[in-house]
């Protein structure tokens, strides 16, 4: 019997970068994703084997899935691409509360997946996954750096009940 993949929903902005990032323009937009960070999360997708990685930031949106992709694989990100993108719940112009939590549950049940294959990866926390998440916060690591860290990697091998 096969294990059923993890699905790695990713975040960019705060995990893939950090106030030392370079950033350029992409239209009116300025991205950017750090190498040092794209390490990290290679490392981690590589011991989790053949994860399902699903873009739940709002990259997916601006600059969009096909610059998100472009800059991941140039940044080197290679051999785990991203499956898909979450949905995006619609609210008021005046509600700024934040929706990803819905989001993500919205996609997981779409696709019948069930939370203890999810492993998320973000700098918010997360309404109702504290369980599932890895979060990238403001702390600096032990490089000197914010985002994803070789720490966070440790911890989400272990929520997925991994040795690091």
């Amino acid at each position: 019997m096969t294990t059923a993949p993890t699905v790695v929903m990713l975040d960019i902005d705060g995990v893939l970068n950090d106030d030392q990032t370079t950033v350029h323009a992409i239209g009116r937009h300025y991205i950017g994703i750090d190498p040092h960070h794209v390490a990290h999360l290679q490392r981690l997708l590589d011991r989790l084997g053949s994860p399902v990685v699903v873009l739940s930031s709002t990259w997916r949106q601006r600059p969009g899935l096909a610059a998100a992709v472009e800059e991941l694989e140039l940044r080197g990100l290679h051999g785990h691409p991203i499956a898909d993108v979450t949905g995006e719940r619609r609210r008021k112009m005046s509600d700024y509360r934040p929706l990803r939590h819905l989001e993500i549950a919205d996609y997981c049940e779409a696709h019948g997946i069930d939370r203890s294959r999810v492993l998320i990866l973000d700098d918010m926390p997360i309404e109702g996954w504290a369980d599932r998440q890895v979060f990238c916060d403001d702390r600096i690591g032990a490089d000197g750096r914010g985002g994803l860290t070789a720490g966070h990697v440790v911890e989400a091998l272990r929520l997925c009940g991994m040795e690091p």
